[in-house]
């Protein structure tokens, strides 16, 4: 299933990416096909003409009604499409919209033609869902930046200091240690009289 880039735009105060996602495929769900006719006599189908696009309504030339089997069957044709609005830091979905379709149709020279829809829904992320995510979007964007900005120059910084402490301690001069505190005066001994003979 392809995935289409359709452009950027803001979503909740975040720039974002959009995305949409087109699938189409005929109906097998039997709960989904059970409500539904399997087939309409010709002559309803006939009087649903007027209101078809004019592409499929040219297919309906008179002869190519005529041939149709009385009743016609009916085919179901599913599509869905859902377009997400992705946080371009983080990748998050802020914004998400589903439709649904389920179109009947009629084989007209073998090949399948609309006849008219039978459900569509449309879903959406509800304003307050979409301004959490847009919230979250915003806290996970704080956490990368500091990871990848801030954490990088404390590291550096932190190297600096510690390159610093290195050259320092290796231009003390061998032999000699840090300053102590001040000797106490050392008295020389007073010379001794000799004894008297």
């Amino acid at each position: 299933m392809p995935v289409r880039y359709t452009g950027s735009t803001k979503r909740e105060g975040r720039t974002v990416n959009v995305y949409r996602i087109t699938v189409s495929a005929p109906v097998k769900d039997p709960a989904v096909l059970e409500p539904l006719p399997p087939a309409l006599p010709r002559k309803l189908v006939a009087g649903l003409l007027p209101g078809l696009d004019t592409t499929t309504r040219a297919r309906f030339t008179p002869a190519a009604l005529s041939a149709l089997p009385d009743p016609v069957p009916l085919a179901y044709q599913g599509r869905s499409t859902l377009v997400a609005y992705v946080d371009r830091q983080t990748g998050v979905a802020i914004d998400q919209s589903v439709t649904r379709s389920v179109v009947a149709t009629a084989a007209v020279g073998g090949e399948p033609a609309t006849l008219l829809p039978v459900s569509a829904f449309t879903f959406r992320i509800t304003p307050a869902s979409a301004k959490d995510l847009g919230d979250t979007a915003a806290s996970a964007g704080l956490m990368l930046t500091l990871l990848k900005d801030v954490a990088p120059l404390a590291l550096l910084g932190l190297a600096v200091v510690l390159l610093l402490i290195a050259v320092l301690r290796r231009n003390r001069r061998p032999g000699t240690s840090a300053p102590s505190a001040p000797a106490s005066p050392v008295t020389p001994p007073e010379p001794q009289e000799a004894p008297a003979e």
